[in-house]
């Protein structure tokens, strides 16, 4: 099952042992889910607020949030949701030295810079910031570190980790891929940023499930917040952070050039 087991439609899957892989929908799992009956797919945390909500009409305002990265006291933490993401990291003891950003959201969250920290736990707010809920993990990413090297790391793990049932998901993580490995390894071009552009469009158009749908907001944020790190790699050849090890000697070969 791995990352993609968390998908509504392929733990369903699972369960009638069957590969972890979406489904088109509609039907919803609500219509039509296990054993093609109505099936409610709900996460623990949302099952363990149904009493309270139920008996005592309370509204569920608070967040479990997975705080990693360099901080000072890792780990779960109950949030009031509409805390500022800063305020998320000083109750985990702060900091563990200067940050160079934040990727909210899990695997195929955004990462956002330090001038963001005020962005609240908010769905609507997260959302405007060019990133999502997901998975609510908070990771602060210590200065020093390479964005496009963080950037391509996750597609990579992205690319392992989808089903392979839909195209665009399957094919265009390993194409971004296959693009900032290159761009890290001083072979990257400016057309690049054109095509990490398309290729996040696509993903986000035609994609099967969420998992195609919202990875490209790591492309978007650090792109759009980091413009510094792709530059330097590709017009100057070189690391901005020192810390990038060339992992390609050729270009993507299965990537069409105008």
């Amino acid at each position: 099952g791995g990352f993609m087991g968390g998908e509504e439609s392929a733990l369903l899957a699972v369960l009638e042992s069957r590969r972890a892989m979406a489904r088109q929908r509609p039907p919803y799992p609500a219509a039509q889910g296990l054993r093609l009956r109505p099936t409610l797919v709900s996460s623990v945390e949302t099952l363990a607020w149904l009493p309270l909500v139920v008996e005592e009409q309370v509204r569920a305002n608070t967040k479990l949030v997975s705080v990693t990265g360099a901080v000072t006291r890792p780990g779960v933490y109950e949030v009031v949701l509409g805390t500022q993401l800063g305020e998320i990291l000083s109750g985990a003891g702060g900091a563990t030295g200067k940050l160079k950003g934040i990727h909210v959201g899990g695997p195929t969250g955004g990462i956002l810079g330090t001038s963001r920290l005020d962005t609240r736990l908010d769905f609507d707010d997260l959302r405007v910031a060019g990133t999502h809920m997901g998975s609510a993990q908070v990771r602060a990413i210590a200065a020093g570190t390479c964005i496009v090297n963080e950037a391509a790391t996750l597609f990579a793990y992205l690319a392992r980790e989808n089903c392979a049932i839909c195209v665009p998901c399957r094919v265009g993580t390993k194409r971004v891929q296959a693009i900032l490995e290159s761009t890290y390894s001083g072979l990257g071009r400016d057309s690049d940023m054109a095509w990490l552009d398309e290729l996040g469009t696509h993903m986000e158009r035609f994609s099967l499930c969420g998992f195609g749908i919202t990875a490209p907001s790591i492309l978007r944020t650090t792109m759009r917040e980091f413009p510094e790190d792709y530059r330097v790699h590709i017009q100057e050849r070189r690391c901005p952070e020192g810390t990038c090890k060339a992992v390609r000697s050729r270009r993507y070969e299965t990537m069409v050039q105008p």
